[in-house]
């Protein structure tokens, strides 16, 4: 599972899941791990695999040991350019591949839940209130879309021919 949360300066930041991205839209995110939370968000996260790597030094040993720690992938949807541009790539895919049985809202991140209800408020999220979009994986997933076109341009055997230059000037009679 991909969670992302959402900053927008000053408002309260958001959170929003996804079954399954593509590798191609996470890479080059960053995460955020979620020091300062309450433990069932950790352990949530941890259950829903959205985790990072981390190399740890034992400075007693010495010894560098790898740690799983729950992380969010952090996104500055409204400022940062790069940001921007990675939220356009995710919701336009998720707009794609999602199920139509699955109801979107217009704006995604509209869809996300704050985690309190406003930013003097207390943590009043629970882990199981953040919404999840299911997304079907790319291996079981044929696009409809791209079917239809490829129907369409083989049953019309008639070439389309284009026009080329600027229209003809017809004289209008007085």
């Amino acid at each position: 599972m991909n969670v992302f949360r959402l900053v927008n300066g000053g408002a309260v930041d958001r959170i929003i899941a996804f079954d399954t991205l593509p590798k191609r839209l996470t890479n080059g995110l960053h995460t955020k791990p979620m020091d300062g939370f309450p433990r069932f968000w950790h352990k949530w996260l941890i259950e829903n695999k959205s985790t990072q790597t981390i190399t740890v030094v034992n400075p007693e040993t010495g010894i560098a040991e790898h740690k799983e720690q729950p992380c969010t992938y952090l996104l500055d949807y409204k400022i940062v350019n790069a940001d921007i541009q990675k939220w356009q790539e995710i919701t336009n895919y998720v707009r794609k591949a999602v199920d139509l049985s699955v109801r979107l809202m217009d704006k995604i991140e509209d869809m996300a839940a704050p985690f309190a209800k406003d930013c003097l408020s207390e943590l009043s999220l629970e882990p199981e209130q953040v919404p999840v979009i299911p997304i079907p994986s790319e291996v079981k997933r044929a696009d409809p879309v791209d079917d239809s076109v490829n129907v369409m341009a083989e049953e019309s055997a008639i070439p389309v021919k284009k026009k080329i230059g600027r229209p003809k000037k017809v004289a209008v009679g007085v």
